[in-house]
């Protein structure tokens, strides 16, 4: 739900389309947000506040990250070249937006963890010398 106090912009149809069309093609909503000269959080609360446009700019987001994929694979079939610092580029840029091009780490512990909280307090009878 949106922040009290914030007003909530009703965007057109028009204005809808302009947003998911620029979402797909640059994949952020500060891209979209701009396309309709207004800051990335009023379009992010018209979002919340429409769950059908909000239910098309994830749409939108998943045509954004299929470029991705078909990027990707392009350059892994070698049907397309990239040069060392792009391919870093779109290593990240894949991490960014795709969980599953994310490393899982995962840590296993035998034993028991003793957890202490706060610095224990001197006992009465420690004289400080």
């Amino acid at each position: 739900m949106p922040s009290a106090g914030r007003p909530i912009y009703k965007l057109t149809e028009e204005q809808q389309e302009t947003a998911i069309l620029i979402y797909e093609e640059k994949g952020t909503l500060k891209a979209a947000a701009k396309s309709l000269e207004m800051s990335r959080t009023s379009l992010q609360n018209s979002i919340k506040a429409d769950k059908k446009f909000a239910s098309r700019m994830e749409q939108a987001k998943e045509t954004y990250r299929d470029g991705i994929r078909d990027l990707i694979h392009k350059v892994a079939k070698g049907e397309m070249e990239v040069k060392s610092p792009q391919s870093l580029i779109i290593m990240f840029h894949a991490k960014a937006h795709m969980p599953e091009y994310r490393e899982q780490i995962t840590q296993k512990h035998e034993g028991t963890i003793k957890v202490i909280s706060g610095v224990p307090r001197p006992k009465k009878n420690d004289k400080k010398e």
